[in-house]
């Protein structure tokens, strides 16, 4: 990823370099690189990617620099980009981060063992666990998870 962003730098090629270095939990090198791509997303003018990052950006910035304002300001860019697209799977995204926030029970438990919380899915059987989805947290900022 940083060669090609030394070769040119673009929007995609900072959110890979972010996200490698979030998997390899450099948390305030992967939060450098998704502002810059969430600029460079915003100059292109491609907002549903953009929305993505300030969410991811959102995360970090509660979740692994503890900076709740920062955090809050990141999902509130998020929603005002999203206002003209009701459609959005990006919606979805922020909806989970508020409900993450919000700690409604209803919507989120948490399983006890795992950093992360778990959502109850329509089949008790099969629970839904951020641990084994793409955006989990890093292997180093988990724990052996009894949810999934």
């Amino acid at each position: 990823m940083e060669a090609e962003l030394a070769h040119q730098e673009t929007a995609a090629a900072l959110d890979g370099l972010a996200r490698g270095r979030w998997w390899l939990s450099d948390i305030p090198g992967a939060i450098e690189a998704w502002e810059r791509a969430f600029i460079a997303y915003r100059r292109a003018d491609l907002d549903e990617p953009a929305v993505h990052v300030a969410v991811l950006l959102s995360r970090d910035h509660a979740e692994g620099l503890g900076n709740g304002a920062v955090a809050n300001g990141r999902l509130a860019r998020a929603k005002d980009l999203l206002g003209g697209q009701p459609d959005s799977i990006e919606w979805r995204w922020v909806t989970l981060v508020e409900s993450e926030r919000a700690g409604q029970p209803d919507l989120l438990s948490f399983c006890g063992t795992c950093c992360a919380a778990t959502r109850t899915s329509p089949r008790p059987s099969r629970p839904w666990s951020p641990c084994t989805w793409p955006a989990a947290r890093p292997p180093s900022r988990r724990s052996a998870c009894t949810a999934a």
